[in-house]
Formats: structure tokens, sequence, C-alpha cells
């Protein structure tokens, strides 16, 4: 849906209201939700792309603080809007910057993968935990631990 937006309202000005707008169609409605929709985050605790077990947790990314955010949303926006090239400015392609704007399409993608990985997770542990021996808990675990993309060449007696 926001791709959709994108495309159709390509020549118009990035604001601080246009990302948001785009969030909230990107991520949709549930009445008890945690997210934060239209708006900068403002949680002062570290936001994490985590993967790996319990204990030994591998952070792959980390945003900056959230008291930078807006910070740093006014000097994307301002660079964007200056490098137009509406605004005469070619030195930066048409594809380049629909490259660059495409790395936060991509990045929301990686996040929402992330995301769903985590959840399913916690799900399985909610409904299963309970039921397994340690062989079982140690192999789920070590599953787990590859992240959403599992095991290079699948599962092995050896792996």
């Amino acid at each position: 849906m926001q791709l959709v937006d994108v495309r159709k309202n390509w020549q118009i000005p990035l604001t601080h209201d246009l990302p948001g707008k785009w969030q909230s169609m990107a991520v949709p409605g549930q009445r008890c939700t945690p997210i934060l929709r239209g708006a900068y985050r403002n949680d002062p605790s570290p936001m994490q792309i985590v993967s790996g077990p319990y204990r030994r947790e591998k952070v792959h990314y980390e945003a900056p603080p959230a008291i930078q955010v807006p910070d740093e949303m006014v000097r994307l926006i301002d660079w964007y809007n200056q490098a137009s090239p509406l605004n005469g400015d070619k030195t930066i392609s048409r594809i380049a910057r629909s490259g660059i704007a495409d790395r936060a399409i991509n990045a929301q993608e990686i996040a929402r993968e992330e995301v769903n990985f985590i959840l399913a997770k916690t799900h399985f542990y909610k409904v299963y935990g309970n039921q397994l021996n340690d062989r079982q808990a140690r192999m789920v675990s070590r599953v787990f631990a590859e992240g959403r993309k599992g095991f290079e060449g699948g599962i092995t007696t050896r792996k």
C-alpha cells in the first residue's frame, strides 16, 4: 500500500508526517498493540534487532537512541528534499535516490521478518516448551539460534 502511495506522490516533498503515514499503511491496525503509529519512537530503551538463544543473543543492529530520532529525521528530510531533481539537483540520479529510499523499505521488511520469527519462536516455546526433553530442547534452541534463514544446506545428523 505504501509503495503505491510513494509511486503516486513521488513529486511531493518529504515531510515528517509522510513516513508516519506509510508506517500506518504498512502495519495493520490492531486494538491491543504496543506499536506507536505515525510518530517517532520515544521509548528510552535501545531498539535492537537480536537473535539467538537466551543469554547468548546476538545484536545485529542497534538504532540511534530515541532522543536522536527527531534530529536524524530532520537531517534525512532536509537532504532528501534538497537533493530532489525537482529542485534542479542532478548530482544524485532518480535511480540512486529511489535505491536509497528503498533501503528504508528493505529495512522494514527485514525488521518485520525478524519480529515474525521471534513471535513464532515465542509462541512455539509457549505451546511446546514444557513438553521437550533436554535433548529436544537443545536441538530446538540450536535451530532457533540459526535465525529466520535456518540451517545452510538443511539439518543433518552432524549439525
